[in-house]
């Protein structure tokens, strides 16, 4: 019939539709797992041998410094992060009820390049050099940590408190792909930061490169930012890692075969129904022609006697 045909055809546009759906988003998980992880290094100041203090690097590294990081061939930019050692009170308004329980969070300094660098999904203008450099108060924050301080609705040019001190809102952090921490806490420029305190055993700078580029690097980025003591720097490298892609590619492929799986038993089904819907109708034109046959048959053995002739 019709339906049938036509359920046939829609099982097979399925499975076609499935499998490619599936091998489109294995590419570009892929593709994101390149980007983003082969082409990051983390850097930390090296603690002492006795791993009682850490050795004195000049952390954070000055604009000299990271101009020179950045000159390297391969390297497309520095991010320099800091945060606070504890959760810090955060509020919307400076006189609070002394019955609530103020807002706790982490508190993060960037420099001006992070902002992009780290591909920060931001509504807002964010902070300039200038920002860092004069340490200006103002602040990112993510939608949920506005929630968390009983302003979902904050906009752009607000003001926050943070441990008694104003910070103007300048952007809104709808996510941080490179480093997701920083959604959970609230962002203001590296040259502020420093008024809190800090927890350096967290100091680090992240040195996005070229693809390809990252293994070499890691070996020349310690010197760079401390040439007189390089060994007080440690370089985090993204290994090539081809088991955990393959891993990957076969999580992927077994999630293709399962979803492709529903629509090719519709499909099998669907063949099934015409397969048997053809047979009935072959039997039936079978025994359609049978009688027909017989019927002919039956005509002909029918004669009509001759007329008797008068002589």
């Amino acid at each position: 019939t019709v339906m049938t045909g036509l359920g046939v055809a829609l099982g097979a546009a399925a499975v076609v539709a499935t499998v490619t759906l599936v091998s489109t988003i294995r590419f570009q998980v892929s593709d994101q797992f390149d980007a983003r992880r082969a082409t990051q290094i983390e850097l930390r100041t090296r603690s002492g041998d006795t791993g009682a203090a850490w050795m004195p690097t000049g952390f954070p590294p000055d604009s000299t410094t990271v101009e020179r990081v950045k000159g390297l061939s391969g390297v497309e930019g520095v991010a320099v992060v800091r945060e606070t050692r504890e959760q810090l009170s955060a509020a919307i308004n400076q006189v609070l009820d002394p019955t609530m329980t103020p807002a706790q969070t982490k508190i993060y300094g960037l420099n001006a390049d992070a902002l992009d660098l780290l591909e920060l999904d931001l509504f807002g203008p964010g902070w300039t050099e200038w920002h860092d450099r004069t340490g200006q108060r103002v602040a990112v924050l993510s939608s949920a940590t506005a929630s968390q301080l009983g302003a979902p609705d904050i906009q752009v040019g607000d003001r926050i408190h943070l441990e008694g001190e104003t910070f103007t809102v300048a952007g809104l952090l709808n996510g941080s792909p490179r480093l997701p921490g920083l959604a959970g806490g609230i962002l203001i420029p590296l040259g502020s930061v420093d008024r809190f305190e800090l927890d350096t055993d967290r100091d680090r700078v992240i040195v996005v490169t070229a693809a390809g580029a990252a293994q070499q690097l890691a070996t020349v980025l310690p010197i760079a930012f401390s040439p007189n003591m390089p060994d007080g720097w440690i370089a985090y490298a993204p290994q090539d890692d081809a088991t955990l892609r393959l891993a990957v590619d076969d999580h992927l492929q077994t999630y293709a075969l399962a979803f492709a799986g529903m629509p090719m038993l519709a499909f099998v089904a669907g063949l099934a129904a015409y397969a048997a819907t053809l047979g009935a109708a072959l039997r039936l034109g079978g025994a359609s022609l049978s009688m027909t046959h017989f019927v002919i048959e039956a005509e002909a053995e029918e004669v009509t006697p001759p007329e008797p002739q008068l002589r």
